[in-house]
């Protein structure tokens, strides 16, 4: 579930795509229009055919066509077990008659194995480009991760050379999560990558990329602090100017793998940029610690009291488990906090969908909860 407004009339809609674990099952993706407080279906807002997703995993809503409307980019790394076959990734264009349409035919088509992506213009032309996050790369297996160049108009192009070669080497690992941000304060989008936590002998840490200013990236070495072990995986990063320097910092949610037993779980980490892209771990000075179960893979920062601070949300996939963690910010440091939205969903997503100005939420059966007020 993903909010944004899906078409250009300044409230918050809502995006749905669905996946049946470990099948060829594929759903048509659904747009739900917010009218005056109220998600309403909107199959006709496509022009022809609604485009279908198969094992979706990360949703960008940007303007891809350059017309002020807010478009959508669905990565999809298809069935999830041997032989990963992959999926082809998903666009979908506004037009200029307020429909939209299934514009996945501007992009490369191939089946890949997209586990994340980015989005953010890296050659300085205004345009917004992608980073598609695909896993065992670099061999017949797959794709390895790509940059992909609009041409303006949504349609794109396999970026070649934008990222070092090892970069995309499976022997030397996988990258979960991705992001762009300018971490050295020159103007210009860099990429950071999450690392998956194979215990390859050469797998690398996380990794910051430095932008050259025309969309050439590389390696800035020793960015990364060291996980807790190495096979730890990063599944979610989200910027912050934790000290208002103007630099900006980074939230990491990481899952504690354990080949040798002991209890799995997952933990945050908090990470202070020195200005020049690299970081350092100061989890201990600015949040405070609380066990996360296995199966949390999802970090927000959202301003859940008001307050003008972001919060923290660490959200989970498990059904058996299916309540967020939170911490709110207050005197420099987020602590633990029971909520207080009454979630038990697996499925939710925060919107104001009365306009007010407070998140509100809404569930996977569709129910609007209005948020009566944090403090």
């Amino acid at each position: 579930m993903t909010a944004g407004d899906l078409d250009g009339d300044g409230d918050d809609d809502l995006l749905i795509t669905r996946t049946e674990f470990a099948t060829l099952q594929e759903f048509e993706i659904e747009i739900y229009l917010n009218e005056g407080g109220r998600l309403v279906p909107s199959t006709d807002l496509f022009e022809t055919s609604v485009p279908t997703v198969q094992h979706p995993t990360d949703v960008v809503l940007a303007d891809f066509n350059g017309d002020g409307v807010g478009d959508i980019f669905v990565a999809d790394h298809g069935y999830d077990a041997p032989p990963h076959p992959g999926y082809q990734n998903v666009l979908v264009l506004s037009t200029s008659d307020g429909t939209l349409r299934d514009a996945t035919s501007g992009l490369p088509q191939q089946l890949d194995f997209t586990h994340s992506a980015a989005a953010g213009d890296i050659d300085g032309d205004s345009d917004i480009d992608l980073f598609i996050g695909n896993v065992w790369g670099g061999t017949d297996d797959g794709k390895p991760p790509e940059f992909w160049i609009n041409d303006g108009t949504g349609g794109f192009t396999v970026g070649r050379s934008r990222i070092p070669p090892d970069v995309a080497e499976r022997n030397n690992g996988a990258y979960l999560d991705s992001l762009m941000v300018d971490v050295d304060g020159d103007d210009d989008l860099d990429l950071v990558l999450g690392d998956s936590g194979d215990d390859l002998p050469l797998g690398p840490d996380s990794l910051v990329l430095l932008n050259d200013g025309n969309g050439r990236f590389s390696v800035l070495a020793d960015a990364m602090p060291p996980k807790d072990t190495p096979t730890d995986g990063v599944l979610d990063l989200d910027p912050i100017d934790l000290d208002g320097d103007g630099a900006l910092d980074l939230l990491a949610l990481i899952e504690r793998y354990y080949s040798g037993g002991g209890t799995p779980g997952a933990y945050v980490q908090v990470l202070h940029n020195d200005g020049l892209g690299v970081f350092t771990d100061v989890t201990e000075d600015y949040l405070v610690p609380r066990p996360i179960p296995p199966g949390s893979d999802t970090l927000e920062l959202l301003d859940l009291d008001e307050d003008g601070a972001l919060d923290v949300i660490v959200r989970p996939w498990d059904h058996t488990a299916p309540d967020p963690l939170v911490w709110v910010h207050a005197d420099g440091r987020w602590s633990p906090q029971p909520h207080r939205f009454g979630v038990g969903w697996l499925y939710y997503d925060f919107l104001d969908f009365d306009g007010d100005g407070d998140l509100d939420l809404v569930n996977g059966e569709l129910e609007l909860l209005e948020n009566l007020g944090c403090r």
